[in-house]
């Protein structure tokens, strides 16, 4: 099934069928570290991770009753075909494709809960943690320098008195 917004083609081999939706886990970018993920373990926070990109919609998603699926009614979608989605952690199936053998999670329509329209890139999360560190460091030194000023201000009046 292909989106027009992304381009997005399923290759999985998988069709959702009735409510369900198909789904594949995605990692955001992140800034490269030295830290090596085995892929099982890696496997396992995708399941935990609750950002998912939808590859196929089922016929029947927000459609509950059976006067809605007759006349094509129903609640207006929550997301379309390639939207990046955020839904609960543990939430449907892990299943595996069966023509590209990928892990891809099934889930239930109402399982969506919020489309994520915008994400920061690698740099601009590095930006921002660079930023804090600099930050936290700067209060750090005021702290340090404030606490040395106190103490030759009490070792000066220790000296004046004596």
């Amino acid at each position: 099934m292909k989106s027009s917004k992304s381009n997005l083609i399923n290759k999985s081999g998988l069709r959702a069928t009735g409510f369900a939706v198909l789904a594949i886990p995605y990692d955001p970018e992140v800034a490269s570290s030295i830290i090596t993920i085995p892929d099982d373990v890696r496997r396992n926070m995708n399941q935990a991770d609750s950002r998912v990109q939808l590859l196929d919609i089922g016929p029947d998603a927000w459609r509950r009753t059976w006067w809605q699926r007759l006349f094509g009614l129903g609640a207006l979608p929550r997301a379309k075909v390639g939207d990046k989605v955020m839904v609960p952690k543990y939430a449907g199936a892990v299943v595996f494709g069966t023509l590209d053998g990928k892990m891809y999670r099934m889930l239930n329509c109402d399982d969506i809960y919020c489309i994520i329209e915008s994400e920061l890139s690698a740099q601009e999360i590095a930006a921002k943690e660079q930023a804090a560190k600099d930050a936290l460091a700067a209060e750090r030194a005021a702290r340090v320098s404030k606490d040395f000023e106190v103490e030759l201000t009490g070792r000066q009046v220790e000296v004046s008195n004596g």
